[in-house]
């Protein structure tokens, strides 16, 4: 919700847009590499229909022109899915989806931290910012608009006004915002650990499936029942494909990766959280100690940001 204080409302509504940028080119970055491994599947398994088609030359004259027209039809699916895949790959990489999600997911979160901080009279230090935005060693710093626009937004912010004990709200800031994150952490975390369960059963139920239709087309070929054998020839040579995208697309989105790093961020928010509770607002000063804590957990938070930006700058999608 916005918050009432005019400070940390002029941080808010910087960050909303910038939120709003950043989920939205995230949607198309992740939607693209999962249209990916689906078309790759996809290519596969049209491609091992048409050669399975091809290798039925014994039916009759009529049966064996529409297969034969079958495989061609499916070779040309093939085909159309890898171009559609060129097609997909070459849009993300031509609109910058990836790197624009990164971008603006930085500049959203250092406004949502400034909103935190600036009510106490407290700032990000300028250095940080730039040290996390910068760009690899030789590559060009595309990132280095983040940084400027928040030291201008820097710039142009208002100035806290106020006593805290008048009820300006600025200790509910730090509080809101570890809040906050603890609830963020502990759904990233679980959804994580959830989805890279459900894809590592999966990998694991469809490599025995391949394990038992490698042994049924064993079979058929040693018993002679050609019928039988190609439909299992079929799925051993296409679930593996399967099994492959589950383990890809659990490595791409680094699920178990983010899932650690959310329980690390959970132990040291409840810290913080804990340390904030035991200050008493009435002390002299006492917005210093809350300014200490509210930077102490950005800084958490930014190194958590850092590490997150630096993982996912080299995810990005591939026709292979």
């Amino acid at each position: 919700m916005p918050p009432t204080d005019p400070v940390a409302r002029y941080w808010f509504d910087h960050y909303r847009p910038a939120d709003n940028l950043a989920g939205g080119y995230a949607k198309r970055y992740r939607s693209s590499y999962v249209w990916v491994f689906a078309l790759g599947i996809l290519a596969l398994l049209l491609g091992a229909i048409a050669t399975v088609l091809g290798l039925l030359n014994t039916a009759p004259g009529w049966l064996h022109a529409v297969l034969e027209r079958t495989a061609i039809g499916l070779a040309l699916g093939e085909g159309l899915s890898l171009v559609l895949i060129l097609i997909l790959v070459a849009v993300g990489i031509r609109r910058d989806w990836h790197e624009r999600s990164i971008e603006y997911r930085l500049l959203a979160e250092l406004c949502r931290k400034q909103q935190a901080l600036a009510p106490l009279g407290w700032a990000l230090p300028i250095t940080a910012v730039r040290g996390m935005t910068a760009g690899e060693a030789g590559h060009h710093d595309r990132g280095a608009w983040v940084a400027w626009l928040f030291a201008a937004l820097q710039r142009a912010a208002p100035l806290p006004v106020g006593m805290l004990a008048a009820g300006r709200g600025s200790p509910s800031e730090i509080t809101g915002l570890i809040a906050e994150q603890v609830k963020y952490h502990d759904d990233r975390a679980k959804t994580n650990d959830a989805a890279g369960n459900r894809f590592e059963r999966i990998g694991i139920y469809l490599f025995f499936a391949v394990a038992v239709c490698v042994g049924f087309k064993v079979g058929a070929d040693w018993t002679d029942h050609p019928g039988w054998a190609w439909p299992f020839g079929l799925l051993a040579t296409v679930l593996p494909a399967f099994t492959a995208a589950s383990v890809g697309i659990r490595a791409y989105a680094e699920l178990q990766l983010l899932a650690g790093q959310s329980h690390h961020m959970l132990r040291d928010l409840g810290l913080a959280q804990a340390r904030v509770a035991r200050l008493n607002p009435g002390r002299v000063l006492v917005s210093q100690d809350y300014g200490a804590e509210a930077a102490l957990v950005a800084t958490l938070m930014l190194q958590d940001l850092d590490g997150w930006a630096r993982l996912f700058r080299v995810k990005g999608v591939e026709p292979g």
